[in-house]
């Protein structure tokens, strides 16, 4: 199984190596072309940006996380525009975080309004926290259920020992009686 922070390595390797290649490719000389071209400037994308942010996340302490949580929440209260939303969603589904609260962050993301004009590379990144916040809160309840079952197994198990004791204990008593009455 692996963990949401592993995933989001796993997208961010996989989008910096698409775009290592991409670069290369634009970048090859061309023979016929003077190597006096323009030098390109690279503007990063917004999953770029958000995959950023969710490092620089990953490093910051307890007490900056929640103030980073409060001014984002605040933020997307006022202004609710998509790069708010993601930055609420991905603060709501860090994993040890006490404001954590997957049910929230799948209903900002389930919630979010459709925009026809956004790119492939974020609605597939929707789709995919989506898709992994369902995985963790559908293996959060069953671990809940399993470890239910396990306390009410071990209950249980507690009072078929008592029951095992208490039948011992009234055998060694017989036992005792009758060896008492032997006796006399």
């Amino acid at each position: 199984m692996i963990s949401l922070s592993r995933k989001f390595c796993i997208l961010l390797a996989i989008n910096i190596l698409s775009g290592c290649s991409a670069m290369q490719a634009s970048q090859s000389p061309d023979p016929v072309i003077s190597t006096t071209q323009p030098i390109q400037v690279v503007v990063p994308s917004q999953l770029d940006m958000l995959m950023q942010y969710y490092e620089v996340l990953q490093e910051k302490t307890e007490p900056e996380l929640v103030q980073e949580f409060n001014t984002v929440k605040k933020n997307f209260m006022h202004n609710n525009s998509d790069g708010n939303r993601i930055r609420y969603i991905l603060l709501l589904s860090l994993p040890n975080a006490n404001f954590r609260n997957i049910s929230d962050a799948l209903s900002l993301l389930i919630e979010w309004p459709q925009d026809e004009q956004q790119l492939t590379s974020m609605a597939i990144f929707r789709k995919l926290l989506t898709q992994l916040l369902t995985e963790q809160q559908h293996l959060t309840s069953t671990v809940r259920n399993f470890s239910e079952k396990l306390k009410a197994a071990e209950g249980d198990s507690e009072k078929l020992q008592k029951k095992v004791d208490d039948i011992k204990d009234m055998e060694k008593n017989l036992i005792r009686r009758e060896s008492h009455s032997n006796m006399n």
